[in-house]
């Protein structure tokens, strides 16, 4: 692999694991504050938008 590659898949892993963070802290925030069936209704819309 060449260095653009692995510039490319840098740069995809970290927007993967902002994505990530941010649907886990979805979670986290939404189980603290809510039931867990609003929590999972929440996350599934935002999940399309979050990612």
């Amino acid at each position: 692999m060449d260095k653009l590659n692995i510039r490319k898949l840098i740069i995809i892993l970290v927007h993967a694991l902002i994505g990530w963070a941010l649907c886990g802290a979805t979670m986290g925030i939404g189980m603290v504050i809510t039931s867990i069936e609003n929590t999972l209704i929440i996350h599934a819309i935002a999940a399309p938008i979050i990612i």
